[in-house]
């Protein structure tokens, strides 16, 4: 049985097939051709009003109770209607959603995709991708636009669609994963982390136990000791329970040298990321990636939330292939001071190599009190809160959403919640 997403070249490199497996990840929706689905034999109605299907991954017959069948094809018709029926009268998406009504009506059965959750054990009936996919931004209208404002609804959606972010960490990278598919509705996503899931993540990762766990019989078939979900499976599954259609990789391994170039890059099996979005712990991964982005002149943007405070950097590898790995920093400086943690591993040595990455203003109030030891630590990882990675979350996607239609920021800058400050500093890119 075919899986989801296949090269359909043999030949293909070991950094190919492991593209192939992070785009059939575990629990990835399985979509079909509502008309297909029924001509073709993959669906079968039964008398229970229950449904058989095809495991596309296993080759066996699954079959779904009526409790565990949902329509989303008439609340998505009927929600464009609403939309449109006062500001695009006799226009063309008015037109478009006038015949995939008719359509629906001619023939239910067969309208739109039918969409398998494998590890919910879900089956899915949704309208066509195009109006599943508009319906999701219909209520963004045009609200994001170029400079100067002349470029139509339809310019702007094909630009925005075609963003093609990598995120290379999944905790505030989760957030971030969903401001961007609220925002973009981008058609191509890479999420990377090699974690799975704790509890204690949930001050800032929108989840729930759905989302951080593996039900018992899953637990077995995915061979993890505790159950527990990786963070970029996880991510990857939420963007895709509200648009089975985008294509996601999720990079469970996280970001090593042996996948960051596919990573940035792409390759016969899954896109070129047009932005690397920054959000790891790890420091060697953080330089690593700013030497693939700046080989392949891709935009780098690391989120860091540091108390109240909401910091974005920006290494516009995109338009200066010299520019430093650091901002105010040379090269030969940040190998130094990483070579110094890579040896010592200490606190000291850690904040000497973040410091030249993020830039001076980020040690403020509460955080700078625990960082620098004044203020009680109880617990080990650095302190973060949830509000801060929302407010990071949406700044970094109207920074990604706005540079792609041709607006300019800063190489740095960061919002101060608890003082109302904005601090910004470099060149605007």
């Amino acid at each position: 049985m075919a899986r989801e997403y296949d090269c359909g070249d043999e030949s293909f490199s070991p950094e190919e097939q492991r593209s192939l497996k992070y785009l059939n990840y575990p629990g990835r929706p399985q979509v079909m051709k509502a008309s297909l689905a029924i001509d073709g034999g993959w669906l079968h109605q039964n008398e229970d009003n229950s449904v058989s299907i095809k495991d596309k991954e296993t080759g066996e017959t699954v079959r779904i109770d009526e409790r565990y069948q949902y329509s989303m094809v008439e609340i998505t018709l009927e929600g464009l209607n609403i939309a449109l029926v006062d500001a695009e009268k006799g226009v063309t998406l008015r037109e478009k959603l006038n015949g995939e009504i008719e359509k629906y009506y001619a023939d239910p059965n067969r309208y739109g995709h039918y969409v398998y959750y494998p590890d919910k054990g879900m089956f899915v009936h949704y309208a066509s991708r195009r109006m599943h996919q508009l319906a999701l931004v219909a209520s963004s209208s045009r609200l994001l636009q170029h400079p100067d404002k002349k470029m139509s609804w339809e310019e702007t959606r094909d630009i925005l669609s075609k963003v093609t972010p990598g995120i290379a960490g999944a905790s505030v990278g989760n957030s971030i994963a969903h401001t961007l598919s609220m925002t973009l509705g981008c058609q191509s996503l890479k999420i990377a982390d090699p974690s799975p899931f704790k509890l204690t993540n949930l001050n800032r990762v929108r989840a729930g136990f759905l989302d951080i766990k593996w039900s018992e019989e899953q637990a077995v078939v995915q061979g993890t000791f505790d159950g527990s979900k990786n963070k970029a499976v996880t991510t990857a599954q939420q963007i895709h329970s509200k648009d089975p259609f985008v294509r996601i990789s999720a990079y469970d391994e996280g970001v090593k040298g042996f996948n960051v170039e596919s990573f940035v890059d792409g390759n016969r099996c899954e896109s070129k990321c047009t932005c690397i979005i920054e959000e790891t712990d790890d420091l060697n991964t953080k330089v690593e990636l700013r030497e693939e982005c700046r080989r392949k002149g891709v935009r780098l943007i690391m989120v860091t939330d540091a108390g109240s405070i909401a910091h974005v950097g920006i290494r516009p590898f995109d338009t200066d292939p010299n520019a430093t790995l650091a901002y105010g920093a040379s090269d030969d400086e940040l190998y130094s001071k990483l070579r110094d943690y890579n040896l010592r591993g200490d606190k000291e040595s850690f904040f000497g190599v973040a410091d030249l990455l993020i830039g001076p203003h980020y040690k403020r109030d509460e955080f700078k009190g625990i960082i620098d030891g004044k203020i009680q630590r109880v617990f080990a990882s650095i302190a973060q809160l949830g509000s801060t990675a929302m407010t990071g979350s949406g700044i970094v996607t109207e920074v990604i959403a706005r540079t792609a239609l041709g607006h300019k920021y800063p190489e740095g800058f960061m919002l101060d919640q608890k003082n109302l400050e904005l601090i910004s500093w470099g060149e605007e890119v």
